[in-house]
């Protein structure tokens, strides 16, 4: 096996053993969450001896629990930023989740609906719960709805689903994206593929017309793009400069984690911030440009 092909084997295992762990720790807690992608992804999209990388824990829980979960998580040593960044432990980072992106619906309804369709495996000698074939088949699509553009692997893995997934599973998927407000992210998926495009047409979907953000997604829009629209959806004037002071001055904790800067003083942290400005300049008019192309597709004019 090429040493690439090992490093990789040797993190997904570390990624699993995490999972493990803190699934465990979860449920001592009554706190109830779901496996997300990764190992679960991997055991139903892919033969036995092919590999599929994933570097990091995606786990979802319920609204009502994402504090609580993460009590759990900093008890067993991991450790984050701010709120919005992942939680690190031993080398290997974990995710709560407590929706999908693309899903519309209220976070309490996307729980119930998601939890529903859960289903316990083995994993790591212990049972976990991971979305069943219908709840699977919804999440290959809206990740490569929000990643299509960015992460080549989850086209592959949304290949796969097309191929390998019967249609009676993406018929369940699909009324579900529907109850959960998810069809216009989950049709902009298929329509990657000109095979998806032909199993879309098979659906009977109600499929509203993509919203900005899931265009900007699908589209793999230059960064900045989809702080424009960000901004637009801000509420008033003091929601829109709190989100304009976030993306020019992003909190310490996200400074320290994009430039790997853990134990960085104030100089360096400054140093960062000018770094940051200095990525932004050159990206403002691309961003822009993409973000009026969605809006204006979005609105129906394809010019």
């Amino acid at each position: 096996m090429p040493s690439g092909a090992i490093a990789t084997a040797a993190t997904t295992l570390a990624v699993d053993a995490t999972a493990a762990r803190v699934t465990r720790a979860l449920r001592e807690a009554e706190i109830a969450a779901i496996l997300l992608k990764g190992r679960s992804f991997a055991d139903w999209l892919y033969d036995t001896g092919e590999l599929r990388a994933y570097s990091d824990c995606d786990l979802l829980v319920s609204p009502e629990d994402l504090e609580r979960a993460g009590t759990v998580l900093s008890g067993l040593g991991f450790r984050r930023g701010g709120p919005t960044l992942p939680w690190i432990g031993r080398g290997v980072e974990v995710d709560l989740h407590d929706s999908l992106v693309g899903i519309r619906a209220d976070r309490r309804v996307a729980w119930r609906e998601l939890h529903a369709h859960s289903e316990c495996v083995a994993h790591d000698g212990m049972e976990v719960d991971v979305l069943d074939g219908p709840g699977k088949t919804l999440h290959v699509a809206l990740h490569a709805a929000q990643h299509a553009g960015y992460e080549p692997h989850v086209i592959e893995d949304l290949k796969r689903a097309i191929h390998r997934v019967d249609h009676p599973t993406w018929r369940a998927a699909a009324r579900l994206a529907e109850r959960l407000d998810a069809s216009a992210a989950f049709a902009a998926a298929l329509c990657l593929q000109a095979d998806g495009r032909a199993l879309l047409g098979s659906l009977d979907m109600e499929v509203r017309d993509p919203d900005v953000e899931v265009l900007l997604r699908a589209e793999a829009a230059p960064a900045l793009a989809l702080g424009f629209e960000r901004l637009r959806s801000a509420a008033g004037l003091r929601a829109k400069t709190q989100v304009a002071a976030r993306a020019l001055f992003p909190e310490p904790g996200m400074i320290r984690y994009v430039f790997g800067l853990e134990e960085a003083g104030p100089a360096r942290l400054g140093v960062a911030y000018l770094r940051r400005l200095g990525w932004l300049v050159p990206r403002v008019i691309p961003g822009l440009r993409a973000w009026i192309r969605a809006r204006r597709k979005a609105a129906g004019d394809h010019a």
